[in-house]
């Protein structure tokens, strides 16, 4: 286990904790984070990057590692202007910049500059400046879109005081954002439940825009009943406040499907956001 700021790693898992949240990285964004936190203050170049996690490709490696990049951030609740964990070294790679314990971890990240030490310490002008530079980089960045649009996976409110509901909801959560990865992360910035858990169905779209620059939240609601597990799913674009696709299904099958139930509704949801351009005739719900 790796240990830095508020939160451990697993590489063996890619499990990023973070209090009680965890978060399940993807293959290669894991390996990136692993590369980085193994090697604290040295600067891993692109090369690096590519032999280690994409060796048998070229074609994909840039965009990649750049999505890679972009959830670590997303994950880690990073700034790329004024980064406390992951730095950029333009044109030649990423450095990581917190003290790292544990694990395989080959040294600590050289202490902060004199400027950056000072500016932690400081008081009175130091903090009041440091606080307006802050604000006018949080403006500029809101007033920017992401490269990728941001897909925010919401956790499913579970409509039952069952903990065998809540189970079904996380398994179904975590297929979700297994398969959407898989197939749109190239394209998708994807944010995972971990990451969402203040938000729920009923939370309006414009204020999980506003939070984390979501084009589109994926919600939806899972209920109990008496011949199996009722699931609702619904995707919203953040643009036009637009239900623009809806799932309903009940799940009756002897051991409950979570698993295959999350890749139809991931299916479908990958398939929207990689062909927007597609015109598609309003077709109710899914069933199954």
């Amino acid at each position: 286990m790796l240990r830095f700021g508020d939160f451990t790693f697993d590489p063996a898992t890619g499990e990023l904790r973070h209090g009680e949240a965890i978060e399940r990285l993807g293959p290669q964004t894991s390996r990136v984070l692993q590369l980085l936190v193994e090697r604290p203050g040295e600067v891993i170049t692109r090369e690096q990057f590519h032999r280690e996690v994409w060796p048998d490709t070229t074609v994909e490696f840039d965009q990649g590692l750049n999505t890679c990049i972009r959830q670590l951030r997303v994950a880690l609740n990073d700034d790329a202007a004024n980064p406390r964990y992951i730095e950029t070294l333009p044109r030649r790679g990423y450095r990581f910049r917190e003290v790292v314990t544990g694990g395989a971890a080959r040294g600590a990240a050289p202490p902060l500059d004199d400027e950056r030490a000072g500016a932690r310490r400081g008081s009175g002008w130091r903090i009041v400046a440091g606080a307006v530079a802050l604000l006018v980089v949080a403006f500029v960045v809101q007033q920017l879109e992401p490269e990728h649009p941001v897909l925010a996976i919401v956790p499913f409110d579970a409509d039952s005081s069952a903990d065998s509901l809540e189970v079904y909801r996380d398994a179904l959560a975590e297929s979700m954002v297994a398969s959407v990865t898989a197939q749109a992360s190239e394209k998708v910035t994807i944010v995972g439940p971990s990451m969402t858990k203040a938000f729920g169905s009923r939370t309006p779209i414009d204020t999980i825009h506003s939070r984390i620059r979501a084009a589109y939240a994926l919600s939806g609601v899972v209920r109990r009943r008496p011949n199996g597990v009722d699931i609702f799913a619904q995707l919203v674009r953040a643009s036009d406040r637009a239900h623009i696709w809806a799932f309903r299904a009940v799940d009756s099958s002897a051991i409950a499907d979570a698993a295959g139930v999350g890749s139809r509704i991931a299916d479908s949801v990958s398939s929207i956001l990689l062909h927007p351009e597609r015109p598609r005739k309003p077709r109710g719900f899914e069933t199954r």
